[in-house]
Order: structure tokens, then C-alpha cells, then sequence
């Protein structure tokens, strides 16, 4: 099954890929690129669910409206590893502080 996934960036954007998973791995489809506001987030999220078909999904019209899809903004994205600051880093910040 294939879906859209969302990663923070290293460059703090949002990350949108399309996805599977194939062997127990997760298999990426198409990068489509790293947002930086929510409106180009909205366009990478339009151009990977016309790339998944999403859009193109059979329905039965059985008279009752589905639920409308919610679509996450740029808060809503979380790092998949947080950057963590090295002991350098940890050292720098400490002697500043200090002085």
C-alpha cells in the first residue's frame, strides 16, 4: 500500500514523499520536495496525490458526503530524528552562558 509521508527536513521545511512499503522496508515512490510555508506544503500534497491517484479513487454514491480529508500545516510536521546538539555544541553554549 502506498501513502504520502511527511518528515521535518534537516533545513526545518517539510518533507513530502510518496511511499511504500515493500520487504518490511519503506520503499520511497518520489520525493516531491521540502516546503517551507504552508501553501507550498498544500501544492507538494496536491502533486503526490495526483501521483498516488488519490483523486482518482471509485466511489458509490450511496447519498452521504465522505468526511472532508484534513491536510497537515507546517506545525503539524515533526522531525523524524531531531538534531541533536553535540557535546562541542553542549561545551560552546556552556563557556558563553558563563562568561
Amino acid at each position: 500500500m502506498s501513502y504520502i509521508k511527511y518528515a521535518r527536513a534537516a533545513s526545518g521545511g517539510g518533507s513530502v514523499q510518496a511511499v511504500r512499503y515493500k520487504a518490511g522496508r519503506i520503499e520511497v515512490l518520489k520525493h516531491f520536495g521540502t516546503a517551507h510555508n504552508d501553501l507550498s506544503l498544500d501544492h507538494l500534497i496536491d502533486e503526490a496525490e495526483d501521483f498516488l491517484g488519490a483523486n482518482a479513487q471509485l466511489t458509490l454514491d450511496i447519498g452521504v458526503e465522505p468526511p472532508a480529508r484534513s491536510r497537515p500545516c507546517m506545525g503539524d510536521i515533526s522531525y523524524d530524528n531531531p538534531p541533536s546538539i553535540d557535546e562541542g555544541t553542549t561545551t560552546l553554549i556552556t563557556t558563553i552562558l558563563e562568561a
